[in-house]
């Protein structure tokens, strides 16, 4: 049985670090396989956040997958108790599944998000 909470909200203010933690959180949760990110999804407020967020997850992974030091390097190491080579084994394996299955990356507005669930109830 899995003690992972179904959903979590953060709330914080305008430049308060809000897209690092989601990152940090988003990862730690991606990282535990190769396939896992298609099971997480990412809501944020505007389009312009959402592109921000995929960017950001894509460019961390890009960053541990050619063994660079990181800020979330050792955070992330230290949560999914992994070493050095194996963030940057694992980093590269995810990384290779959201570039090869983009769609399933699943990071989006809310207005987004709620016209997806009202579309799929109307049919």
């Amino acid at each position: 049985m899995s003690t992972a909470r179904p959903f979590q909200i953060y709330k914080s203010s305008a430049g308060s670090g809000k897209t690092h933690q989601l990152t940090l959180e988003y990862l730690k949760l991606a990282l535990r396989d190769e396939t896992a990110f298609k099971n997480i999804l990412g809501v944020t407020f505007t389009n312009k956040a959402t592109s921000e967020m995929k960017s950001r997850i894509v460019n961390v992974l890009e960053a541990l997958s050619l063994g660079n030091d990181h800020a979330m390097k050792v955070d992330l190491m230290s949560a999914l108790h992994l070493s050095a080579s194996d963030l940057k084994k694992r980093s590269s394996e995810v990384l290779s599944s959201i570039i090869h299955q983009y769609g399933r990356f699943s990071i989006v507005a809310i207005d987004s998000f709620f016209y997806q669930v009202i579309r799929s109830f109307a049919q």
